[in-house]
C-alpha cells in the first residue's frame, strides 16, 4: 500500500511538472510590459457623428412605423 502511495505521489509530481512545463511559458509572456498606444492614427470625429447620426435615423424610423394591429386586439 505505501508502494502504490509513493508511485502515485511521484505520478502526481511528474505530471505537476509537465504542467508546469507548458504553463511557464505563458505565465513569462503575461508579465511582458504592455505595448505604448499610439493615438496618431485617430479615425476623424466627423465619422463618428455620421454613424451616430445614421443610428439615430433607423431607431427614429423603426419607432415611427405604424403597428399592424387590427380591431380586435
Amino acid at each position: 500500500m505505501l508502494r502504490d502511495m509513493k508511485r502515485l505521489s511521484i505520478r502526481a509530481l511528474i505530471m505537476m511538472m509537465m504542467l508546469g512545463a507548458i504553463v511557464w511559458p505563458t505565465v513569462a509572456m503575461a508579465q511582458a510590459a504592455a505595448p505604448q498606444p499610439s493615438l496618431r492614427n485617430a479615425p476623424p470625429v466627423w465619422l463618428g457623428l455620421l454613424i451616430m447620426g445614421l443610428l439615430l435615423a433607423m431607431v427614429m424610423a423603426v419607432s415611427l412605423l405604424p403597428s399592424k394591429r387590427g380591431h380586435q386586439d
